[in-house]
Parts: structure tokens; C-alpha cells; sequence
């Protein structure tokens, strides 16, 4: 009889420890988890990425934010969220989270810069009717909210996207060199 209990015992011992193993140890599996937030500036229109882990699945009800913000990712997997960073949106640094239903991770601060930016100028020498071509970054930021100046001459792009305007130079102006500035039209210099 003591050998039927003993063994009796060990079969419980066995079974206990068995159903054990199966319990999870980490107690963090299901917990939003954000382990980076890139790039750490952006500009409207640019994506962010915010890396980590149990982010879940598409549909899921899952927003960013910045500050007070709120957009819908354009992508979500269990590891990466990317969300558009809006248009209009101030220039400032904002703190970036991640709301899944009700649990909410913050993913870290990111600073946001809407400054148009001109790399090149050609031709350098034009006349009346040529064209001129203005490559940069983020023309599109402000899209019908800037003006092409020939120093103090208002001239309407024929052509712009976020990387590139066209410009006809205008019968007024003079022979002489002149300064081109994009400007907001809230008055902003840009270049």
C-alpha cells in the first residue's frame, strides 16, 4: 500500500510540475513594448517608425500620436508601427505614443521641421520666357501656401512638387542678378 502511495504521489508530482512548465515566466509578453522611434526629426509628410514588440495585428483599433494629435499607422506588425507625420503641423519637438485599445506605449520624442530647403538653381543666367528649374526638399510641406520672389517680384511656379519648381522668368525684370526666395505667405523666409 505504501508503494501505491508512493507512486501515487510521484504521478501527482510529475503532473503538477508538468502543468508548471507551461505557465509563462516573463509576465511582460503581452505588454506594448517600444525599443526605438525613427527618424529622430521629421518633417509633414515624412513616416515615422516606432520598433518594438506586441503591437498586434492591422485593424485593431491602434493610433499615434503626437501630443495631442491623433493619426491612424499606415503600417502595423506585431514588431513596427509607421505613421505619417500630418500636414499642418507645428514645428516644435512632440512626444510620440502608441495607443493599442487600451494599453498605450510611449514611443520617445521626435522633432518636427517644415523648412523647405533649395539645393540648386539652374541655369544660373536666364532672360525673359527661360525656364528655371529649383530643386530642394519638402516644397510640398506648404503646398498652396508659398510665393517664388525674383527679389521683389512675385512669380507663379508652372510647375512644383516636393522636390522641384518650375519657374518662367517674368518680361519685368531687368538685366541684373536677382536673390530668388520661396517664402511662406505668412511672411517665413525659407531660403
Amino acid at each position: 500500500m505504501n508503494r501505491l502511495i508512493i507512486y501515487i504521489s510521484f504521478i501527482a508530482i510529475l503532473i503538477i510540475v508538468d502543468s508548471c512548465g507551461n505557465v509563462p515566466t516573463n509576465t511582460e509578453d503581452g505588454k506594448l513594448t517600444v525599443t526605438s522611434l525613427r527618424p529622430p526629426t521629421a518633417w509633414s509628410g515624412d513616416t515615422v517608425t516606432i520598433s518594438g514588440r506586441n503591437f498586434g495585428e492591422w485593424g485593431n483599433g491602434s493610433i499615434v500620436s503626437f501630443d495631442t494629435l491623433k493619426v491612424n499607422p499606415v503600417y502595423i506588425s506585431e514588431k513596427e508601427v509607421r505613421a505619417v507625420v500630418p500636414y499642418p503641423i507645428e514645428e516644435k519637438v512632440f512626444d510620440v505614443r502608441f495607443y493599442k485599445q487600451k494599453d498605450t506605449a510611449v514611443a520617445g520624442k521626435i522633432s518636427i521641421e517644415n523648412r523647405m530647403i533649395v539645393t540648386s538653381v539652374e541655369p544660373t543666367k536666364a532672360w525673359h520666357g527661360d525656364k528655371i528649374t529649383i530643386t530642394g526638399k519638402r516644397f510640398e510641406t506648404y503646398p498652396n501656401d508659398f510665393t517664388v520672389l525674383l527679389d521683389s517680384i512675385i512669380v507663379e511656379p508652372s510647375y512644383k512638387d516636393n522636390s522641384t519648381i518650375l519657374i518662367k522668368v517674368p518680361t519685368t525684370v531687368i538685366k541684373k542678378s536677382y536673390t530668388i526666395t520661396i517664402r511662406k505667405k505668412k511672411s517665413i523666409n525659407y531660403v
